[in-house]
C-alpha cells in the first residue's frame, strides 16, 4: 500500500519518520498528549501562569537547559520560549513527502505533491477560514486547521504539476487573495504540528490521503541573495564558486546534524525563531575547519535563516580570525562526519536490494507439492517466514541425511531460523506449525522422559545400597532455552549423532540464558552448524566428560530490538549462518487468519514426516533412495582430498546424497553473486552470499527427500529463491554494520602497519618506478602483508594524496619526482 506522506511522533526525535495512514492521522489528533499540550498553550495565551508540576511532562526544553524547573519559572524565559517548548512535545506530519524509513531531509524526500500555506498572527483563524474557504477549496485545499498557537491558520493543498513548493505557495496566495503569508515553508522535510481534531476546520480525506504521481520540478539556479536554504544547498553543486559538499556530504546535512546534536529544535531543517543567531554562532567555529578557514566560503554555505547578511558575515569573520594552526578539529564535527558516513554505507548496502514495487521477494509460482501443502494455509505475505521457520524442523526429522556440496565437502542439514516482527506481530504461528511437524519426536521425548523419571525414582530408593539402577541414557531431542552446558553435553551424548531441536518463541529468553546458562552459545551454534564436536573436560571426577557431535537445529522469534541485542557480535560468524525472515507490517490491521489443514492435507503431511524420519533407517532403504549408506557421522579426507567416513558402530548411521543438478544450480547462483560482488565491491555481500548458498543447498536436499527422492525444476527454483531471500534479509539487517566492521578492522590493520620497525623494508620502496596492481599484490605477499583489495587501494589512495604516485587512468601507477626526493621513512604513509 502506497503512503502519501509521513509522520513523526515528536519533532525533536532523531528517528526516521513513519508512513502516515488515515488511521495514524486521526490517532495522533486524538491522542491525549496532543489535546493536553494544546490545552496548556491555550491557557498560556489567555494569560494563565502554569505551575511547573502541572506541565512538567508536556514540554521539551532546549538541550542546554540543565534545570527544567528553574528554566520554566525564570523571568527571562519568555512566553514564546515556553510555547515553543510545548510544541516540541507534539507529534508532527511531514505533509510534503515520504522518506522510506530514512533520515528526514530533502535528499531522502519523495514528494507527496502537497504543500501547506500558513497565515500567522491572526486573531480569529476560524473567521479568516470562512472568508477564504471557497477559494481555497477551489484551489485544491484538502485540509485546514487552527495551529497550536491558536493564532495561525494552516491550509494543506495539492500542488499544481510543475510548481516547486515556494512557487506553489505563491500561486495559492494569489488564488485566495492573501499576499502576506509565512515564506519559510520551502523544504520538503518541513513538518506540521499535530493539533486536536476539534481544531480542524475542513478536510477532504480522498485528496489528503490518496497517493498521486507528482514529478518534482528541477531546481533552478537562484540568486546569491536568496541563498542558502536546505533544499538549495543539497541540490546545487556550487554556490558562488564554492562547493556545497564536503567529502560527499552536503554542508546542509552537516549543519543540521550539528544542530540536532546540540539540542536545537529544527522545523523544516531550520532552527525556530529565537535560536537562529545562537545556532549560527555555534556552527560557524566548527564549520571553519571544513571551509578552508575562509569567511567567504563559510558565508556561501551557511544558511542565514532570514537573518541579515551583515550579521552572518560578521559571525563568519569572527569564526576564522583565530590562528588555524592552534585549532584542533572539533570532536562533535568528527562525530557527525562519521555518522553520515555510516548512514551512507548502510544505505548503499540496502540499495543493492532495493525493490521499489514490493519489499518482499515474490516466491516461485510453482513449488514442490510437499512444501506447498505445508505453507498454503498461511496468508501470502506470511509464507516466506513460514517456509524459513520450518527448515530447522525438517532438518531435525531428516537428521541422518547428508549431502555432498559442490566443493566436495559433506554437508549436514543443520539449519537456524530467526523470525523477526514487532510485538503482537503474529509470530506465534511459528510454534504451532513446528509443533505439527515435530509431533512424532515430541511423542518419543515423552516416552524417554518417563524412563528418566522412573530411573530417578529408583536411584533415590537405592541411594545407600550397593546395587544401583542402570542409567537408561534417555534421548531427549526437544530442548528448552534453560539448558546448561553439562546437560547439553549429556543430551548430545545420548542422541548418538541425532539432531537436537530448540524452539524459542522469544529470542530475549535465549539472550538472557546465553549469559546465565549457555555462556558460549555463539560458539556452540557455530560448531553445530558445521557438524563439529563440542565437549568439556574438568579435573573433578564427578563432572561429566564428553566430546560429542554438536548437531543442533534452532528456530527463534523476536522483535527487531531483541534480535539486534542477541546478534550484537556481527563479526562472530553466527549471523551469516542464520536464515532471517521479517513478517509484514501489521500495524492498524486486523489479525490475518490462518486456514485449517484438511484431513487429506494432514495425511499427506504426516506421510512427508515419516519419509524424512526414515532416512538412514536401513541400508536397504538407503539403496532404494539412491543414497550411500554409512554407519558413522565422522568425516575425514583421503589423499585425494575427497570425503570418507570412518566406521563408528556406536553412532546412528547416516546416508549421503550426491545431487549433481542441485550442486550445479547453487554453483551457478554463486557465480552470479561473485560477479555482483566484483561490481559493487561489497565485503558483506561477499560474506553472506557464501552462507546463503549453503543454506539453500541444504534446503534443496530436504525438498528432494520430501518429494520422494526426486529432483525437479520446482526444487531448483525454490532453492535459488531461498538463497536470494536469505541473502536479501541478511544484507538488510546486518549488511551495513558488517561493512563498517570490515572497514574499521582494515583501518586498525593500517595503523599497525604504520608502526612496523624502521629496519623492515617498506612496500613502497620495493615497487618499481612503474607498477601495476598485480605487482603490488606480489610485493605485499612477499613481505607477508595483507593483499586484500581494500588494503591495496588504501595504500594507493594515500600515496596519491601525498603526491607520491600518479596514474594515467589505466591500472599502471608511476612514482613521481616527489617520491624519489623523500626518504623511505617519509615515503610511505600507511605501509
Amino acid at each position: 500500500m502506497k503512503i502519501k506522506f509521513d509522520f513523526t511522533r515528536r519533532v525533536v526525535s532523531k528517528r526516521a519518520p513513519e508512513p502516515c495512514r488515515r488511521e495514524d492521522f486521526y490517532r495522533l489528533l486524538n491522542e491525549p498528549r496532543t489535546e493536553e499540550v494544546c490545552q496548556f498553550i491555550r491557557k498560556m495565551k489567555e494569560g494563565s501562569v502554569l505551575p511547573y508540576n502541572e506541565i512538567k511532562n508536556h514540554f521539551v526544553e532546549p538541550k542546554e537547559v540543565t534545570d527544567r524547573e528553574q528554566w520554566w519559572n525564570a523571568e527571562t524565559t519568555s512566553e514564546h520560549d515556553r510555547i515553543c517548548a510545548m510544541k516540541r512535545a507534539l507529534p508532527a506530519f511531514a505533509f510534503l513527502a515520504t522518506f522510506d524509513g530514512k533520515t528526514r531531509n530533502a535528499e531522502n524526500a519523495h514528494s507527496s505533491g502537497l504543500a501547506f500555506f500558513d497565515l500567522d498572527h491572526i486573531n480569529a483563524p476560524a473567521e479568516v477560514w470562512k472568508q477564504v474557504s471557497q477559494k481555497a477549496i477551489d484551489a485544491g485545499c484538502c485540509l485546514a486547521h487552527v495551529t497550536p498557537s491558536t493564532e495561525g491558520l494552516r491550509m494543506v493543498f495539492e500542488r499544481p504539476q510543475g510548481l516547486s513548493v515556494p512557487d506553489a505557495i505563491a500561486w495559492f496566495s494569489q488564488q485566495i487573495d492573501m499576499p502576506k503569508y509565512d515564506t519559510g515553508v520551502t523544504d520538503l522535510s518541513r513538518l506540521s504540528f499535530a493539533v486536536p481534531q476539534s481544531y480542524l476546520l475542513y478536510i477532504n480525506e480522498q485528496a489528503l490521503f490518496e497517493p498521486k504521481d507528482f514529478e518534482e520540478p528541477q531546481f533552478e539556479e537562484a540568486e546569491a541573495e536568496e541563498l542558502p536554504t536546505t533544499t538549495a544547498m543539497a541540490t546545487k553543486e556550487q554556490i558562488d564558486g564554492y562547493p556545497t559538499h564536503y567529502n560527499g556530504f552536503s554542508y546542509a546535512d552537516i549543519i543540521r546534524e550539528l544542530l540536532e546534536d546540540q539540542g536545537y529544535t529544527l522545523v523544516g531543517g531550520k532552527p525556530v525563531m529565537g535560536d537562529r543567531h545562537n545556532a549560527l554562532k555555534f556552527v560557524a567555529p566548527k564549520l571553519r575547519h571544513i571551509c578552508d578557514f575562509d569567511a567567504r566560503f563559510m558565508q556561501a554555505v551557511l544558511p542565514d535563516w532570514g537573518l541579515p547578511k551583515d550579521e552572518v558575515r560578521s559571525l563568519c569573520q569572527s569564526a576564522v580570525k583565530f590562528d588555524k594552526g592552534h585549532s584542533t578539529f572539533p570532536r562533535c564535527l568528527s562525530n557527525v562526519l562519521t555518522r553520515l558516513e555510516t548512514q551512507k554505507q548502510r544505505q548503499e548496502s540496502l540499495d543493492i536490494f532495493d525493490d521499489e514495487e514490493d519489499d518482499m521477494l515474490p516466491m516461485p509460482a510453482k513449488m514442490p507439492k510437499s512444501v506447498q501443502r505445508i505453507i498454503k494455509v498461511f496468508p501470502t505475505a506470511f509464507r516466506p517466514a513460514a517456509l524459513i521457520s520450518i527448515l530447522p524442523s525438517l532438518a531435525t526429522l531428516a537428521t541422518r541425511a547428508r549431502a555432498i556440496y559442490y566443493d566436495d565437502m559433506v554437508q549436514p542439514l543443520t539449519a537456524f531460523a530467526c523470525i523477526v516482527s514487532p510485538q503482537a506481530g503474529g509470530k506465534t504461528f511459528i510454534k504451532r506449525l513446528n509443533d505439527l511437524l515435530l509431533a512424532p519426536i515430541q511423542m518419543y521425548d515423552e516416552l524417554e522422559e518417563a524412563k528418566l523419571r522412573k530411573y530417578e525414582e529408583e536411584l533415590a530408593k537405592a541411594k545407600n545400597t550397593k546395587k544401583q539402577p542402570e542409567d537408561p541414557h534417555p534421548c531427549l531431542r526437544l530442548i528448552p532455552e534453560k539448558t546448561s552446558n553439562t546437560s547439553l553435553s549429556f543430551l548430545l551424548d545420548n542422541a548418538k549423532g541425532q539432531h537436537l531441536m530448540l524452539i524459542t518463541p522469544e529470542i530475549d529468553s535465549l539472550a538472557k540464558n546465553n549469559k546465565a546458562v549457555w555462556s558460549d552459545m555463539d560458539d556452540i551454534l557455530r560448531k553445530a552448524y558445521d557438524g563439529d564436536k563440542i565437549g568439556q573436560y574438568y579435573m573433578s571426577k564427578e563432572s561429566h566428560k564428553s566430546r560429542a557431535q554438536a548437531h543442533i537445529n534452532v528456530t527463534m522469534t523476536g522483535t527487531h530490538y531483541a534480535m539486534r541485542r542477541y546478534f550484537a557480535n556481527i563479526e562472530g560468524g553466527l549471523v551469516s549462518r542464520v536464515s532471517f525472515a521479517q513478517l509484514p507490517d501489521t500495524y492498524a490491521k486486523n489479525v490475518q487468519k490462518i486456514a485449517k489443514y484438511t484431513d487429506r492435507d494432514l495425511e499427506a503431511i504426516n506421510a512427508t514426516i515419516e519419509l524424512l524420519m526414515r532416512e538412514g533407517e536401513s541400508e536397504e532403504y538407503a539403496k532404494e533412495c539412491g543414497a550411500e549408506f554409512k554407519p558413522t557421522l565422522k568425516t575425514i579426507l583421503n589423499e585425494n582430498g575427497r570425503p570418507e567416513r570412518v566406521t563408528d558402530e556406536d553412532k546412528v548411521p547416516n546416508v549421503v546424497y550426491n545431487l549433481p543438478r542441485l550442486k550445479k544450480a547453487m554453483s551457478e547462483w554463486q557465480d552470479d553473486r561473485v560477479a555482483e560482488c566484483q561490481k559493487e565491491y561489497n565485503l558483506a555481500l561477499d560474506t553472506f552470499r557464501r552462507r546463503a548458498a549453503v543454506i539453500a543447498f541444504r534446503a534443496g536436499v530436504l525438498f528432494y527427500i520430501m518429494e520422494g527422492h526426486k529432483m525437479t525444476n520446482e526444487i531448483i527454483a525454490l532453492a535459488k529463491w531461498i538463497a536470494d531471500y536469505v541473502l536479501d534479509q541478511q544484507m538488510r539487517l546486518f549488511g551495513g554494520d558488517l561493512n563498517l566492521a570490515f572497514e574499521r578492522n582494515e583501518k586498525q590493520a593500517q595503523v599497525s602497519d604504520a608502526h612496523i620497525g624502521r629496519s623492515k623494508k617498506r612496500i613502497f620502496d620495493l615497487l618499481p618506478e612503474r607498477f601495476t596492481f598485480d605487482e603490488l599484490i606480489k610485493v605485499c605477499q612477499q613481505r607477508g602483508e595483507s593483499s586484500k583489495a581494500t588494503t591495496l587501494r588504501s595504500h594507493i589512495s594515500r600515496w596519491k594524496k601525498f603526491g607520491l604516485v600518479s596514474s594515467d587512468g589505466t591500472n599502471v601507477w608511476v612514482k613521481t619526482s616527489a617520491a624519489t626526493a623523500k626518504t623511505a621513512e617519509s615515503a610511505t604513509v600507511v605501509a
